[in-house]
Formats: C-alpha cells, sequence, structure tokens
C-alpha cells in the first residue's frame, strides 16, 4: 500500500491500495495509472478532475465533478445511478451510444426538438410512416360497400394516426340523406364503430361532385407489425364513385 501526505505529485504509478492523507497537489499533464487493472481508485472526499480521464475501477463517496471545463469523461463500460440517486446534466451532452433508462424521467428544464432537418429513423420516437393515393387514381367504390383506400404497416410501438378520404362522383345518382363513411382501422374494409368513424349526409343529386372526410388522430397501440387501413364508403344508385386520401401515422412511444 502506498500513503501520501501532503505531497506534491508529478508523475506516479498507483499498483496497489493508495491513501492520500491530505490534499495533495498534481502539476499541470500528470499522469495518475493504475497498474493493474483490478486495480481501485478510491476517493472519500471531493474529487475534481480537469482533464480526460480514464478509470478501470473507481470508487467515490464525495462530491465529484468530472471535466471542469473543456476536458472530458468517458464512461467504456456499464454505469449505474444507485436507486434513489439523481444523474444531473446541467449543460448540453452526447450520448453516442444507446441511452437506457428503466425508471421515471424528470425533464425540470423541458425536452429541446430536433432541428435537423431530416426525418426520425425507424423505430425513433418521431417516426412517420405514410400511404397516399393520388386524385387521379381513386378506388372504384360500390355502393353500401366499405372498401380500403390505402393502408400502412405499423411496426410494434405506440402510433398516433391520421387520415382522411376524398370521394370522386361522375354523374352519380345519391337518394336523400344518403351516408357516406370513412375510418381508420386495423380490420380490413370496416368502418369502425368505435366513436373515431366520421360521416357526411349527402342530398338527392345526379350531379358529379366531390367531397371529403377528414379523420382526427386515432390512437393505435400495437406489440407486433399491424397493418392499419384507410376505409372509405359511399352510397348511391346510379353511375360511379372513386375514393382518394391519405393516411399517416407517427410515431409517440
Amino acid at each position: 500500500m502506498s500513503l501520501f501526505r501532503g505531497e506534491h505529485l508529478v508523475d506516479c504509478v498507483l499498483d496497489g491500495n493508495t491513501v492520500f492523507i491530505t490534499n495533495p497537489t498534481f502539476d499541470a499533464g500528470t499522469t495518475i495509472a493504475l497498474a493493474n487493472p483490478a486495480t481501485s481508485l478510491s476517493v472519500t472526499g471531493a474529487l475534481s478532475v480537469g482533464g480526460a480521464t480514464t478509470l478501470n475501477s473507481a470508487s467515490q463517496t464525495g462530491a465529484a465533478t468530472f471535466a471542469t471545463g473543456t476536458g472530458a469523461v468517458t464512461l467504456n463500460g456499464n454505469t449505474t445511478v444507485a436507486t434513489g440517486k439523481t444523474l444531473a446534466v446541467t449543460s448540453n451532452e452526447t450520448v453516442g451510444g444507446t441511452l437506457v433508462v428503466t425508471g421515471a424521467t424528470t425533464l425540470t428544464g423541458g425536452e429541446v426538438g430536433y432541428t435537423g432537418g431530416s426525418a426520425a429513423s425507424a423505430g425513433y420516437v418521431g417516426e412517420v410512416i405514410s400511404s397516399a393515393v393520388a386524385v387521379g387514381s381513386p378506388v372504384s367504390l360500390t355502393t353500401g360497400t366499405p372498401a380500403n383506400v390505402t393502408s400502412i404497416s405499423l411496426t410494434a410501438g405506440d402510433w398516433l394516426v391520421s387520415g382522411n378520404v376524398n370521394f370522386t362522383a361522375s354523374s352519380a345518382t345519391t337518394t336523400n340523406a344518403s351516408l357516406w363513411a370513412a375510418g381508420i382501422n386495423t380490420v380490413t374494409a370496416t368502418i369502425p364503430t368505435d366513436g373515431t368513424e366520421c360521416s357526411a349526409v349527402y342530398a338527392t343529386t345526379t350531379a358529379s361532385f366531390k367531397g371529403s372526410i377528414a379523420l382526427s388522430q386515432k390512437q393505435i397501440n400495437v406489440s407486433s407489425t399491424t397493418t392499419v387501413y384507410l376505409v372509405g364508403e359511399a352510397t348511391f344508385s346510379a353511375g360511379a364513385v372513386g375514393a382518394y386520401g391519405s393516411i399517416a401515422a407517427r410515431r409517440v412511444r
């Protein structure tokens, strides 16, 4: 065991248990090397490190400040914050790998939005999956029969899904109070009945016209890859009716 009492140190190699009795002073550029990878550095008072620091094993029971100013701290292994303890970041920090938080996370300063201009990658919060059918390629409808306008495939996660269905009628004959409907569903060619469906009522006409139904956000939470359908339905007795539109989902978890 090495024992230092009020020493002024330049470079030293610690190959066993080392105790500093009083506050030592290290010259600028000093290197403290742990010769044995199994050697641990145990500090019972305040520790302040201003340069780049690499520790194989460190025990700190007092206040510790790493890399004050322009220094750097690199954590090459798993780092655990004990239960009931707080990890505080007081300025902008970058995590190059994956940061895993298993408990509740409190952001007292708010979460800064991404400003880089690129889309979120697959599997990340903010990811968008969408599909659209253009006005020139409508899906032909059969009266009173729901049909898929388009669909998207959502991977496991919590999603907010919205969409719109546009109808284009060509010399269509509708009776008074004809009901046209649209919805977002995980069941193919089926208007949902959970309250998220929307409908429009058309008066008697034999004209060519267009109509639209906007669908507000709907939460869809799935544990495996699931197809979500944008569905439209129209009631008419003559002529032709087609449907086009778009559906989009954003991952929130």
